[in-house]
């Protein structure tokens, strides 16, 4: 097909959020296919000279019956059946969507979103090729209806930052400070306060040792004052630090001088920081039944509530096995990165054409 042309279009694309840095890397992707490349959001935020996005109302008036449409969807979308009524075919990246009772807590209003989501998802049998980013999102594709054969494509590229980086074994035995690392958003189904629990439990056993680094943005500014409730009640405040988002350089160098990722959150669509952590081979500790567990559970340090992560940490610092598991996980994050290259994707293309 000559002067090919792809549209990519998100509810959202934001710099530094998991579905907006999904678009920005197809876009990058699809244009060394040979693609032409637009992108249209309802909301958007992304500082790049070589990218633009315009509103969804845009896409409405703008696409030609010869493009072919991309659409990711992780929310209700209010536009969805209007770009649904276009003549174009059609792709569906499905990231999941968020249990609303993991949400009603803090964020009551996202809560509704997602239970509308869950009701919208039938709609989507409409497009033409389907893609999910882990097993468990295409089960949820598959209760919803949707029979069709649903592609696996795990929600990163290869060619970003902290996968092109060369990778060091760092010999971290009797290390004077040991850093836990939350990467991911702020929002109450991650249970940052699970994590804060582990770090308080860990410095009852010897104060002072142990620091907790949160990395993402903060997006519920009541949840965030209940974690610093949480953290101040539990004498560990002045051992946690907010970072807020952070650039890749900066991402890059906490992971680094982090000794264990942790992630105790309820659920997972994938979960992209468990993969740069593999990569990195870091230790990772995991809280089992999210779809992390797909690529994950054979590498990590599986647990169920805060006693398990506690001795998870305990056991990681008495055997410090990093060293030996070093290669284990970089080639597990190799294997998973294997299946998000170009020649994947040139594939979805062709047969979506």
């Amino acid at each position: 097909m000559d002067n090919k042309k792809l549209t990519i279009y998100a509810p959202d694309i934001h710099e530094g959020d998991a579905v907006g840095n999904h678009c920005i890397g197809l876009a990058k992707l699809a244009r060394r296919l040979g693609y032409s490349v637009k992108l249209y959001a309802k909301n958007y935020s992304y500082d790049s000279q070589n990218i633009t996005i315009k509103s969804v109302e845009s896409l409405i008036k703008e696409v030609g019956p010869e493009e072919l449409i991309f659409v990711s969807y992780s929310i209700f979308d209010p536009s969805l059946e209007h770009i649904l009524r276009l003549p174009n075919r059609k792709i569906c990246y499905f990231h999941d969507v968020t249990p609303p009772n993991l949400l009603r807590g803090y964020d009551p209003a996202t809560a509704i979103l997602c239970e509308k989501a869950l009701k919208q998802i039938s709609i989507l049998s409409e497009f033409d090729v389907f893609i999910s980013n882990s097993e468990q999102s295409a089960r949820l594709l598959e209760s919803a209806g949707i029979k069709d054969q649903v592609n696996i494509i795990p929600p990163v590229f290869g060619d970003s930052f902290l996968f092109n980086r060369k990778v060091e074994k760092i010999n971290e035995n009797n290390v004077e400070t040991v850093s836990l690392l939350s990467v991911g958003r702020v929002v109450p189904h991650k249970r940052i306060e699970d994590s804060i629990s582990v770090l308080s439990k860990l410095s009852v056993l010897d104060k002072g040792r142990y620091r907790l680094r949160v990395v993402g943005s903060i997006p519920n500014k009541d949840y965030f004052k209940f974690l610093i409730s949480h953290a101040r009640k539990l004498d560990v405040l002045q051992y946690v630090t907010f970072c807020g988002m952070v650039s890749q350089v900066d991402l890059d160098n906490l992971f680094i001088s982090s000794q264990v990722l942790i992630s105790m959150s309820d659920h997972e669509g994938f979960c992209i920081p468990i993969l740069e952590a593999m990569y990195l081979g870091k230790q990772i500790i995991l809280k089992k039944g999210t779809a992390a567990d797909e690529f994950a559970s054979n590498v990590a340090m599986n647990v169920t509530d805060v006693k398990g992560a506690v001795d998870a940490v305990l056991l990681y610092l008495e055997n410090n096995n990093r060293l030996e598991g070093f290669t284990e996980l970089t080639k597990q994050a190799s294997l998973v990165l294997e299946r998000t290259n170009d020649n994947h994707w040139a594939k979805i293309f062709y047969n979506a054409e």
